[in-house]
């Protein structure tokens, strides 16, 4: 893979909160949000089977004059199977419909799963489609580029999408032991494939690259819960935090995706032991409040865990972030508003 780029000593001090200044991006977006259309064709309502997981057209539609180049920025450029298919609500037993006209690829509710299941049967072909993706961009990725995982939704995003948001919120408020299992059976089943592909991952300069561009000595797990979003501290105390816990504990490094309009549960996830760093994405008002109101709620996970804040912001916003942060452990990864 090259020769070791310079940034390696940099995004080890990020894991260990040190360093003097912060790893910067800006003014360009990852290739691998690729274009559904170009992949499934423009009508919506396709449905997206595991023979559909088309590794060589995936990477045909990656748009490269979008990205940046090795040297623009203190992030890495990693190439995970395709972010666009909902991986493990799919190996969870999801049906999968292709929407190019939202550029989404959706899950939907299993056809006769019961109302109340206590467990996941892992749909097998779905897992083999996404290890076959990994295989074949080892051998076709271009030169340099080193593999990631993809994108993983947590237990309770899948859980989600298996039953609902009004059946998982009824399960939580009445302690459905049912629902207790169905956490456990879908977390046993998020670490079988987070590590699965890190096992057909190749390392790269000695290490491992994350789904966000930082280099690692050991595999980084990506790791989100977006349905946190309808959760007061409590209910993610009691029922998803632990599925994050024992995540944490399976990797030597892991990084939690979380949405700068959830960031009331920042105390709660950032303070989860063995957790590896903290990603925020940053929504634009009306979602929440502009990112330079938010520092005190950052500055707190930074007394945890280093920080990713990235997303759309100006200038100022992107300056106001350096300036109010520690750069210890910060990185910053703007895309351009003005």
């Amino acid at each position: 893979m090259g020769e070791p780029p310079d940034l390696l000593g940099r995004h080890t001090a990020f894991w260990h909160r040190e360093g003097d200044r912060p790893l910067l991006a800006q003014g360009r977006a990852w290739p691998f949000w690729v274009n559904v259309g170009r992949i499934y064709g423009p009508q919506d309502g396709l449905a997206v089977t595991p023979a559909l997981a088309d590794a060589p057209r995936y990477l045909d539609a990656l748009d490269w004059s979008a990205s940046w180049r090795p040297g623009e920025a203190d992030l890495l450029l990693p190439l995970p199977p395709c972010p666009r298919i909902p991986w493990m609500e799919a190996i969870a037993g999801c049906r999968v419909v292709a929407a190019p006209s939202s550029n989404s690829v959706w899950s939907r509710e299993p056809e006769g799963l019961p109302p109340e299941p206590d467990h996941v049967t892992p749909n097998e072909a779905w897992i083999e489609a996404l290890l076959g993706q990994i295989d074949y961009l080892n051998e076709h990725a271009p030169a340099g580029l080193p593999l990631t995982q993809t994108l993983m939704r947590g237990p309770g995003d899948v859980i989600e999408a298996l039953i609902g948001a009004t059946a998982l919120l009824y399960g939580m408020t009445d302690d459905a032991v049912w629902l207790l299992r169905l956490i456990d059976s879908v977390t046993d089943l998020f670490i079988r494939v987070a590590r699965l592909q890190w096992d057909h991952i190749r390392p790269a300069w000695s290490g491992y690259v994350n789904f966000f561009g930082f280099w690692s000595p050991g595999p980084c797990v990506r790791v989100q819960e977006d349905v946190q979003r309808l959760l007061s501290p409590a209910l993610y105390r009691e029922w998803l935090r632990p599925a994050l816990e024992r995540i944490a504990g399976e990797f030597p490094y892991s990084m939690f995706h979380m949405h700068s309009g959830s960031l009331h549960l920042v105390d709660e996830v950032a303070s989860v032991p063995g957790l590896g760093a903290l990603q925020v994405s940053v929504d634009e008002p009306p979602y929440a409040p502009p990112i330079l109101e938010l520092t005190d709620a950052l500055r707190r996970a930074q007394e945890h865990v280093p920080l990713f804040v990235e997303g759309p912001m100006t200038r100022a916003e992107f300056e106001g972030l350096q300036e109010a942060l520690s750069p210890r452990g910060l990185a910053i990864r703007r895309e351009v508003l003005g």
